[in-house]
């Protein structure tokens, strides 16, 4: 009998250890009764920055997080003790559909550390889905990860030049995805000289993976699968392409609007967009092209005008791997022609 008590009471103590991870809950500030502003001036009242998880009811994603992560003892320790916390879905009302849209919220979850002005300082991403292990694990990588970010983000402000563009600090940048839209990255650009300099190509090659992440996301899902182009974060995106103005900026500046067009089905402006920049067009963005005029476009007209586009298309110099993705979608378009 005490042999059994004493392995339920060990069995007790395990369980009560192992659920002591998910002992907490965030402390959000409720958005259906508060405003920006009023997160904004709770922020500069305390002191401190605001995190910001922005999601919708069907993201799958979200719910994830904000069961497995959020709840989690570490992580709600953390924040309710350094943040102003704010989370909010983003198809809500018109009012907070406005505050996704101006945060650039075009995929779900967007996570964000942001200073007492409301401005982005850092963009919280590579989080991944919490695993099923790591939904009962006493440690969570996803949960060190958006934790070791947040940190990041409410340093990188503080930091001197100095500072932000040494070795670690870049090091850092590498690792996660930087906003394009983010203080941070308006500080890259300020430092640009410095960091070319320092790190090379590597340097451009971390810009250029911020905006290429950001080039296919410039449409706002809305409700009913309507999508609604970011106008605020495409000219954001734009002028942080001329700021920076590496030798292939008019690649760059024509990248995202690509995806739009295709995304729209605007297929008249998508053929307009590749005639007057045929030398800025790469394989993979004639691929995206070819591709969904063979998918959806079931218009004639534009069908016999793009023909010989895309044929034009298939003479440009390619590797094998651009070779195969070009083959592929223009054998697709040309079954359907």
């Amino acid at each position: 009998m005490r042999k059994f008590q004493k392995k339920a009471m060990a069995l007790f103590i395990m369980l009560m250890i192992a659920m002591s991870g998910f002992a907490q809950k965030i402390n959000w500030m409720d958005y259906k009764k508060a405003t920006m502003q009023q997160v904004l001036e709770q922020a500069k009242k305390e002191n401190k920055y605001v995190f910001v998880d922005i999601w919708t009811p069907w993201c799958g994603v979200c719910k994830a997080i904000d069961k497995y992560i959020f709840s989690r003892a570490d992580v709600s320790g953390f924040f309710n003790k350094n943040t102003i916390n704010l989370t909010f879905d983003a198809e809500y009302n018109s009012y907070w559909q406005e505050v996704a849209r101006k945060f650039g919220a075009t995929a779900f979850p967007t996570i964000l550390i942001l200073n007492r002005q409301g401005e982005i300082v850092w963009s919280i991403d590579n989080l991944g889905v919490p695993t099923a292990q790591q939904q009962t694990s006493a440690k969570s990588d996803v949960g060190e990860r958006l934790m070791e970010q947040a940190k990041m983000g409410m340093q990188l402000e503080k930091m001197t030049d100095e500072e932000f563009t040494d070795s670690a600090t870049f090091a850092f940048m590498q690792k996660y995805s930087i906003g394009f839209n983010s203080k941070t990255f308006d500080r890259l650009i300020a430092n640009k000289e410095v960091m070319q300099q320092k790190f090379g190509h590597a340097f451009v090659r971390l810009c250029e993976e911020s905006l290429g992440s950001a080039a296919a996301n410039m449409l706002t899902y809305g409700k009913g699968g309507t999508h609604i182009l970011n106008a605020d974060k495409l000219a954001q995106y734009e002028e942080a392409v001329k700021r920076l103005n590496f030798p292939n900026t008019p690649t760059l500046l024509i990248d995202p609007k690509v995806s739009i067009y295709i995304g729209q089905e605007k297929w008249k402006d998508l053929l307009d967009l590749i005639e007057a920049n045929e030398a800025a067009m790469t394989p993979y963005m004639y691929a995206d092209a070819i591709g969904s005029f063979a998918e959806s476009c079931n218009d004639k007209t534009l069908i016999n005008r793009a023909a010989p586009i895309f044929k034009k298309a298939m003479t440009i110099k390619t590797n094998n791997r651009e070779k195969s993705v070009l083959t592929e979608a223009y054998n697709a378009f040309i079954n359907k022609k």
